[in-house]
């Protein structure tokens, strides 16, 4: 008697086919995200630690009468609170659901790229949430501000450009502030660009993301 054929299986029958090496590369990105989580974790809570400890040295009535000092206190407490914010970045850079930039967050996140150096920031009230990664966008301007306060307090003007994010940044001199190149590979990963242009006579840098800015559905 010939064997007897077995119907396939509706499943197998209709299984998608898997590209090489996908599945690891997702388990990468889910382990990556996981690890990147749980470190930022560990380290905020030390950091609560050493922060905690560097505020209560700062009160006044605490305060070394060494200004000197003083002065190497203030210091570490600056760099603890820096290092506070790199850690939320790298936690906020690893959570996938992170939402649109808003006018007023757009803002904020101009002036901590500025690492507290003066900065003026323009943008109209208006502005479309931009869908762009807020701790790359900080950053990629932070990489450009760094090389703008050995002139003068830089500018940052933001606009839409048809939909286009387009984000200006200039100080005095007679070049534009240089681009690391740290900085201009993260604005392409994030896909935009950057060029060199002239606004109200002031070399400037010009960073474009197209189609960033897209109003809120629902």
């Amino acid at each position: 008697m010939p064997p007897s054929s077995l119907p396939a299986s509706p499943a197998c029958t209709h299984a998608e086919p898997v590209q090489p090496g996908t599945a690891g590369r997702q388990d990468g990105d889910a382990f990556r995200t996981e690890l990147i989580a749980a470190v930022s974790h560990d380290l905020r809570t030390a950091l609560t630690t050493v922060l905690g400890a560097l505020q209560t040295i700062a009160r006044p009535e605490l305060a070394p009468a060494d200004p000197d000092l003083a002065a190497l206190f203030s210091s570490a407490l600056g760099q603890a609170q820096k290092m506070r914010r790199l850690l939320d970045e790298l936690a906020a850079a690893a959570s996938p659901d992170e939402r649109p930039l808003l006018p007023q967050d757009l803002a904020r996140l101009i002036r901590e790229a500025a690492d507290d150096d003066p900065v003026t920031v323009e943008m109209p009230a208006d502005l479309a949430p931009a869908h762009l990664s807020g701790p790359g966008l900080r950053r990629a301007l932070a990489g450009i501000l760094r090389g703008v306060r050995v002139r003068a307090p830089a500018r940052v003007a933001v606009a839409d450009d048809h939909g286009d994010c387009r984000i200006t940044v200039g100080a005095a001199g007679d070049d534009p502030p240089p681009v690391p190149q740290s900085t201009a590979r993260l604005v392409a990963a994030m896909g935009g660009h950057i060029e060199e242009t002239t606004d109200g006579a002031v070399p400037s840098l010009r960073l474009t993301f197209p189609g960033a800015l897209q109003a809120l559905s629902g």
